[in-house]
């Protein structure tokens, strides 16, 4: 039998080890988070300091090269010239090295930028690149997110990806302000991809006379390019595909690249609007749902399909195209292209060209020189600023103007297609007597519930207290109100 003695020694032994066990554990479990750094940078700083905010250092490389996984840098407004900050390190998908200007726009690398080599899940945000060659260059990596940031007059390309995957371009600014007369745009591409896959670019500006704003040139795999606005461009704003089959360097295709919801126009003079997309050696290319406007006359288009042979396909359907001399489409040496339930406007139709493959089909577009407003809407025209000075302010107010009015003859007007069974606000087609040309139904009903001449918070209102029911706000008429007629409210938003 144990002495008391014994016993208490023990119990003090056991207290000890659990007490050990659970400091481990909970190191274990909350390394990340305790681990996880806010490092500042300002120019009032130096690269010996501890990188607080009492305390920054002065170079942006030095809080990257001290950031870990989890760690965030946040730099101070200022001019920060020439500085080339090198990124080589990861993050993990819970836990990015973001680094981010402390207010978007302020912090200027004039002449410098980013350089990433097989770097993941890294987040840059918020800064203004200029008159650099590349302003974000990337080579090999993933789970890369650039944000916010404005890339202008470089000298060869804002954005350049090659070998990554997941990259989302997002809220970015991509400008050129050298005028046409110039010949040769400063910024020769806003964003390109080599050999990606899973590339994003979405609701982002580009501005002014790049070549070609935004291409998927060699082996790219996965793009999508959605709910951004184009405002001029020198030859063409998207260029999927670029490059051709080169001897000694195979596989240089590209496949599965959808191109929506984008809106294609001129800028302030004399900013034009050559080509807004041109298709070349692409297995898969969607380009649907898009709004092109005022293709320039000498020879612009709004999709140009060119040398896509040998298995390469593209679907171009439910866009709406307005005011162009040149054809609107024009399909060149391609095998399979499938162009229907377009609406062209005043344009001068689709050229087909001899060397075309028996695989191209032309349904049920509608191609008129009427005034617009009989058609889709709302259609207000381009307000022209009185000096040619760029207007660097993104406008997605057009990108529903191919939404159809009442009396548009394009309602019931389309054929039966079996893979679409519903719009693009998920609304089941057809409506009426028959399906409708383009990308949306026309709803008799209306989104102004309390009929007081706009839809506004009240209808919202409205809206949120019939939710999960059956009510008036039931605006697709499927028997329950939810997020489908919550989105059909706000894309009919009137102030």
């Amino acid at each position: 039998m144990e002495s008391d003695t014994g016993v208490h020694k023990k119990k003090q032994t056991i207290l000890i080890v659990l007490a050990l066990a659970s400091n481990i554990f909970a190191g274990f479990f909350w390394t990340g988070e305790a681990r996880a750094k806010t490092y500042y940078v300002s120019l009032s700083g130096y690269d010996s300091n501890s990188g607080t905010a009492s305390n920054p250092f002065r170079t942006i490389g030095k809080g990257v090269q001290q950031s870990k996984a989890g760690d965030t840098v946040i730099v101070k407004p200022g001019n920060f010239g020439n500085e080339r900050v090198s990124i080589s390190k990861s993050g993990t998908a819970g836990s990015r090295i973001t680094i981010k200007a402390e207010t978007s726009g302020t912090v200027i690398l004039k002449g410098g930028g980013f350089s990433l080599d097989n770097a993941s899940y890294v987040t840059i945000i918020g800064f203004d690149i200029r008159d650099s060659g590349i302003g974000i260059e990337v080579d090999r990596g993933g789970h890369l997110i650039f944000r916010k940031n404005i890339l202008r007059s470089n000298t060869g390309v804002g954005i350049q990806v090659w070998k990554s995957h997941h990259n989302l371009v997002e809220k970015c600014q991509f400008l050129d302000p050298k005028p046409p007369q110039a010949e040769e745009a400063i910024q020769d591409y806003g964003v390109n991809f080599y050999h990606s896959n899973d590339s994003k670019v979405i609701n982002s500006y580009f501005f002014g006379n790049h070549n070609q704003a935004l291409s998927f040139k060699k082996g790219d795999h996965g793009g999508l390019v959605s709910g951004n606005t184009f405002e001029g461009c020198y030859y063409t704003c998207i260029y999927l595909g670029q490059n051709d089959e080169e001897t000694g360097e195979a596989d240089l295709y590209c496949t599965d690249l959808v191109v929506e919801n984008n809106v294609f126009r001129p800028a302030a003079y004399p900013y034009v609007l050559k080509n807004a997309i041109h298709i070349r050696n692409v297995r898969g290319a969607i380009v649907r749902n898009n709004f092109m406007e005022g293709m320039n006359k000498n020879s612009g288009h709004a999709v140009w399909v060119w040398d896509n042979q040998n298995g390469r396909d593209a679907y171009i359907y439910n866009n709406v195209v307005i005011n162009s001399s040149k054809p609107a489409f024009r399909l060149e040496r391609s095998t399979t292209t499938y162009t229907h339930h377009n609406t062209l406007i005043n344009t001068a139709g689709v050229s087909v060209n001899s060397l075309m493959g028996d695989n191209n089909y032309l349904n049920n577009n509608y191609d008129v020189n009427r005034n617009p407003d009989k058609f889709v809407g709302p259609f207000t025209g381009i307000s022209w600023p009185s000096s040619p000075n760029p207007q660097y302010t993104p406008d997605f107010s057009r990108a529903y103007a191919y939404r159809l009015q009442g009396n548009s003859p394009l309602v019931d007007a389309g054929l039966e297609v079996d893979d679409v069974t519903t719009d693009f606000d998920g609304i089941t087609r057809p409506k009426g007597s028959g399906y409708d040309i383009g990308a949306f139904e026309y709803i008799v009903k209306k989104a102004d519930l309390n009929d007081d001449g706009s839809i506004n918070v009240i209808d919202l209102g409205i809206l949120l207290s019939e939710w999960g029911e059956s009510g008036q706000a039931d605006l697709n008429a499927d028997g329950r109100v939810d997020g489908t007629d919550l989105q059909i409210l706000l894309n009919s938003w009137k102030t």
